[in-house]
């Protein structure tokens, strides 16, 4: 007697994981890259979900691929496991995706921590609220995050403890959960109960010696209003470090006009990195606009690219030529070089002074557009850095 065939063919089950690999780890770089778009990323979260989706159907039958992948010591894999354990809807594969998260330790729980981002947390909602209140500070960790970036107003208290967490990744991710939870529900009594009990931390965490942590302190202090946030900005502005440069964003993103002479300061220092001149595209104002010309004709190409950014910024106008050409070495790449497209300065300077659209007044309008868009979105929207508060105004 023949025994049954297998409802799911194993070399296409291998196919659809080898393929998840690939695709979270181009979502992993996406999540830092200037190059996608929010429609962009959409259409490969799309992707994402139709090899998950096949993963999740097999259920035991793609048991062997997600184990093997949840423990290959690769995020992206891991990653790719994580989610799909989580999407699954059945019990077996509801208590394994439970099991796993709570026996997760380092990478693992980091690849939970993000994968928890993308899955619905209602049938997970018992295991989450149970860690958030006494699970070990790692996962309780994950656990606050993962209701407050889907808008679940969890109780504040352990949050708050974690922003005075030893650990530095810890008080970053508490700071995180933060700006989620301020930005869920800031008329809710929880967020006026967060607001008043993360005095004291916010003023330890100032003198924070992690830059992520200070970094992810600087922005909940951006989404929960402190008063104190653009008078501490402009004190570091004035002698700015290296590792100040991602919080100056936050400068450029909330400050006034009379910010503009500071920015433009910080834009001209050569001791700051080449992203330095995208703070003049943050502002968003006309007045910038001649410094990022002259930056985008530098011999420097990564000051050159990072001034095409702040003019896309400004202007709405992709000035980079067609094409990619290898200039640096990267890590991420799988050939070990980043490609990147290079500025077409005459076609900017054209689009600048030929355009009535784009001229200084029509600048002024695209920033009232800016200042709209900082007000109307909500980080689990952005997904990354304040420039994206600026590039949601830009067509895919």
């Amino acid at each position: 007697m023949l025994s049954p065939a297998p409802e799911w063919i194993p070399e296409l089950l291998e196919l659809h994981a080898e393929e998840l690999e690939t695709l979270w780890n181009r979502r992993l770089l996406a999540h830092r890259s200037h190059g996608w778009t929010l429609g962009a990323r959409a259409k490969l979260d799309a992707r994402i979900a139709a090899h998950s989706d096949a993963l999740v159907l097999a259920a035991d039958e793609a048991r062997a691929l997600v184990d093997a992948q949840l423990a290959s010591g690769e995020l992206p894999a891991t990653l790719a496991a994580a989610f799909v354990l989580l999407s699954r809807e059945d019990p077996a594969g509801a208590e394994r995706a439970h099991e796993a998260f709570e026996a997760a330790e380092g990478l693992t729980l980091e690849a939970f921590r993000q994968a928890f981002h993308h899955a619905a947390p209602e049938r997970h909602r018992t295991v989450l609220d149970r860690l958030a209140a006494s699970g070990s500070d790692a996962h309780a960790s994950v656990a606050l995050q993962a209701l407050a970036f889907h808008g679940v107003a969890a109780q504040y208290d352990r949050v708050v403890a974690l922003t005075r967490s030893r650990d530095p990744a810890l008080r970053a991710q508490a700071w995180n959960t933060v700006t989620f939870l301020a930005s869920a529900s800031p008329t809710s009594p929880v967020y006026a109960g967060l607001r008043a009990a993360l005095g004291a931390s916010f003023t330890k965490g100032q003198a924070d010696p992690d830059p992520a942590a200070r970094g992810a302190l600087h922005e909940a202090a951006a989404w929960t209003r402190q008063g104190w946030l653009l008078p501490r900005l402009r004190s570091m502005a004035l002698e700015a470090q290296v590792d100040d440069l991602p919080q100056l964003f936050l400068l450029a993103a909330l400050g006034t006009p009379e910010d503009l002479p500071t920015l433009q300061a910080l834009a001209s220092n050569p001791g700051l990195p080449a992203e330095r001149i995208e703070l003049l595209g943050v502002a968003g104002s006309p007045v910038g606009v001649p410094a990022v010309l002259e930056a985008m004709a530098s011999a420097d190409d990564a000051l050159a690219i990072s001034a095409a950014r702040a003019f896309l910024d400004i202007t709405g106008v992709d000035a980079m030529r067609p094409g990619r050409i290898a200039v640096r070495p990267s890590p991420d790449a799988d050939d070990g070089l980043e490609r990147v497209r290079l500025p077409d300065v005459a076609a900017a300077r054209a689009a600048w002074q030929g355009n009535p659209r784009l001229s200084p007044a029509a600048a002024t309008q695209v920033l009232s557009l800016r200042q709209l868009s900082r007000r109307a979105c909500g980080p689990r929207q952005v997904v990354g850095s304040v420039q994206e508060l600026v590039r949601l105004r830009v067509g895919d």
